[in-house]
């Protein structure tokens, strides 16, 4: 009953539709053992680099392709025409079967060209810099019975 009315909650809460532009970079992983969740007490102490690269070269409206010659400028919206993600993620963790701690450190590399809204030139941006660090802490306060 719990665990019912739990994903309940958790469908409310979600999100209908969600928009980015990939320039946050994605720091999930399906690997448990990566965020501390399946420690090995004879090694508690994980070193993980991860590395993504995303090329944004297709223009996109919705779930259809859109041809950059065929839209006439200026226009009253953005129009893009690159933009490339690098992302290098450092990932620290320590801990037990008790507790643990996580580090997680990303470098952030990205071109991005666009035409400005009434605007005709296209105009460029580069960033090259550490993103957000993600502290994370745990602590296992009951044991599973067996």
């Amino acid at each position: 009953m719990i665990r019912k009315s739990l994903l309940a909650l958790a469908l409310a809460c979600a999100p209908a539709a969600a928009y980015a532009c990939s320039a946050c970079g994605c720091l999930l992983t399906g690997d448990w053992s990566v965020e501390g969740l399946a420690s090995n007490p004879g090694a508690p102490f994980h070193v993980d680099f991860r590395y993504d690269h995303l090329d944004q070269d297709e223009l996109r409206g919705g779930t259809r392709h859109i041809d950059r010659a065929a839209i006439a400028l200026p226009t009253d919206r953005e129009i893009e025409q690159r933009t490339v993600n690098n992302y290098g993620t450092l990932g620290l963790d320590y801990g037990n079967a008790k507790w643990g701690f996580r580090a997680v450190l990303p470098f952030v590399i990205r071109d991005h060209r666009t035409v400005a809204p009434g605007d005709t030139d296209v105009s460029t941006s580069a960033t090259r810099d550490i993103g957000d660090v993600r502290l994370i802490g745990r602590f296992r306060a009951c044991r599973r019975r067996r």
